[in-house]
């Protein structure tokens, strides 16, 4: 056996590096391309009629966190086009009487927050809702925009 080594020793090296190193390349990249495909942000939008008031509710359903999160809001009011920026949040079990209503700039991966001072009445009974974040692992950026029903302006 010591001969035979002795005679071919220059496969000895390429083994012993394909039998290690090359297992360890391929488990590496496999990982990586596996943690790309399961981060992914994503957002879903509603409205919710608390206590006679009227709200939206964003819930974080993708499977990361969104960092730089902004709402943006559009209705119609009186014939002409109003704009808000979101930014006075609740969790959703607080009371909307009671609770003080904070700045929100990180969506958790599955929280929900709700967002007040909406107005109740538009002319045309929608608002369009702008959403835009980052998802914090992937970095992959979030623009979405829903329509989320509220009541009718009586004239």
């Amino acid at each position: 056996m010591k001969e035979f080594l002795l005679k071919n020793y220059q496969w000895i090296i390429p083994l012993i590096i394909g039998g290690v190193l090359v297992p360890f390349i391929i488990f590496y990249f496999q990982k990586r391309a596996k943690n790309k495909m399961v981060y992914k942000p994503d957002i879903f939008v509603t409205e919710v009629w608390n206590q006679h008031f009227f709200n939206i509710e964003f819930i974080n359903t993708g499977t990361e966190d969104i960092i730089d999160f902004q709402g943006i809001i559009y209705w119609q009011q009186e014939g002409k086009k109003e704009v808000r920026r979101l930014c006075a949040f609740i969790n959703e079990n607080e009371n909307q009487l009671f609770a003080s209503p904070r700045n929100c700039r990180i969506l958790r991966k599955g929280e929900k927050k709700i967002a007040v001072n909406i107005p109740h009445y538009s002319d045309d009974g929608k608002i369009e809702v702008v959403i835009k974040g980052v998802g914090a692992y992937s970095r992959e950026k979030i623009d979405k925009k829903f329509i989320v029903e509220n009541k009718v302006k009586e004239k």
